[in-house]
């Protein structure tokens, strides 16, 4: 949720403030790259549904256009699990959570997948505590740490899940880069093979792996940090060879509480226009991306204007309006950008619908649309055409 007010949190210790830094910037050159490659990925899926459609369904042609539909696919979801290690604000829904019963929970699913010959045992002792967070983001961190330790009992061992609430000292707090003193602690341990000091030192790193090649991606614990800090806390490793693993995350108990929203990553809904209209403008300074839409919509009954810039549909919106059933914009554009498009449209005709296209992570256009207290539809990039269209159809 972009218009949080977060205290400036810098570690004492050098070696979290050099960590959370880098990954900061990782999430930053993350984010640029994902706008890029979510405008590739978004005509190569778009034409790979319409070329789908010119071959039989047994034709080696059919086959083809599914093979590079698929690999498009692997790599959005390569791409999504990157933005989620890196910028897990992009889809970020805090909450009131009562944390106790979210873990016992999910503890409770992983210890039901486990094989009965794992050799593996859990215990957990948990405090009850209550916080304000994103609920499948902390799923998210507890299967990945108790992957990890299943991982280290890969032979067999002991798993303990624990919680405490805990007050921390001023010098503890500033040691961990953590805004205020009431702490939850959350800790896993694991009896196994542990980890050498060099692995430990490179544990949050992306792409960074002790699993044999191919077995993991390496991002389980670069999204568990991302996902700690992002809730205003701090997540450190202590192992050694032979002598097992325990994390440790701090996660303040009220720094999200203030100013938590049931809204943070809602969208409203934008009324229907008749069904009689069917003129849509299509907004986009990315020619394939532009096209792609364009090609599908007519497939299917529309009218579809272009524009390529936000003056230009500006210029086309005034002279057209009454006949321009919904827009259907970028939000990153030079000059005017969709949310500035968006502003003038709606002082000219406060009613016409409207869906901002974006692959930007950074939240930086739900804080744009909150400033003016603006609602609109958005689909994130790559989108599928179907799923597109279907949402069109609604307006």
């Amino acid at each position: 949720m972009s218009s949080i007010a977060r205290p400036h949190r810098v570690p004492l210790r050098s070696d979290l403030c050099a960590r959370d830094e880098r990954l900061v910037s990782l999430g930053l050159l993350a984010g640029h790259l994902a706008h890029d490659f979510n405008n590739l990925l978004a005509p190569i899926l778009g034409y790979s549904t319409l070329i789908k459609e010119e071959f039989p369904a047994d034709s080696s042609g059919q086959q083809f256009t599914i093979s590079l539909e698929n690999s498009a696919r692997r790599a959005e979801k390569i791409l999504d699990q990157t933005l989620l290690a890196t910028r897990p604000q992009r889809r970020f829904s805090p909450q009131d959570i009562v944390f106790d019963e979210l873990i016992a929970d999910e503890v409770n699913k992983w210890t039901s997948s486990l094989p009965t010959t794992s050799g593996v045992s859990i215990q957990s002792n948990l405090a009850p505590c209550a916080l304000v967070g994103d609920a499948e983001q902390f799923r998210h961190v507890l299967r990945n740490l108790l992957n990890n330790a299943r991982f280290g009992c890969s032979t067999g061992g002991r798993i303990k899940v624990e919680t405490a609430v805990i007050q921390l000292s001023p010098s503890e707090c500033a040691n961990l880069g953590l805004p205020e003193d009431d702490i939850i602690r959350l800790r896993i341990t694991d009896d196994g093979f542990g980890m050498t000091a060099e692995s430990v030192v490179r544990a949050f790193e992306p792409f960074f792996t002790t699993r044999p090649k191919g077995a993991a991606q390496g991002l389980g614990l670069t999204a568990c940090h991302s996902i700690i800090y992002l809730h205003g806390g701090q997540i450190d490793i202590a192992s050694a060879p032979e002598q097992g693993t325990q994390v440790t995350a701090w996660l303040p108990m009220h720094f999200l509480s203030a100013n938590a929203t049931d809204d943070a990553n809602a969208t409203a809904e934008v009324k229907a226009m008749p069904a009689q209209r069917k003129r849509v403008l299509m907004v986009d300074d990315d020619p394939l991306v532009r096209e792609t839409v364009k090609t599908s919509l007519i497939k299917v009954g529309y009218e579809v204007l272009t524009a390529d810039d936000g003056q230009s549909a500006w210029k086309m919106f005034t002279r057209f309006q009454r006949d321009i059933s919904l827009v259907l914009t970028d939000f990153r554009m030079p000059v005017v950008d969709g949310v500035q498009l968006l502003r003038q449209m709606r002082e000219l005709n406060p009613s016409v619908p409207v869906i901002l296209i974006t692959g930007d992570i950074s939240g930086e256009l739900e804080k744009k649309l909150a400033e003016h207290n603006l609602s609109v539809e958005i689909v994130r990039k790559p989108f599928p055409l179907g799923n597109l269209v279907s949402r069109i159809r609604q307006f």
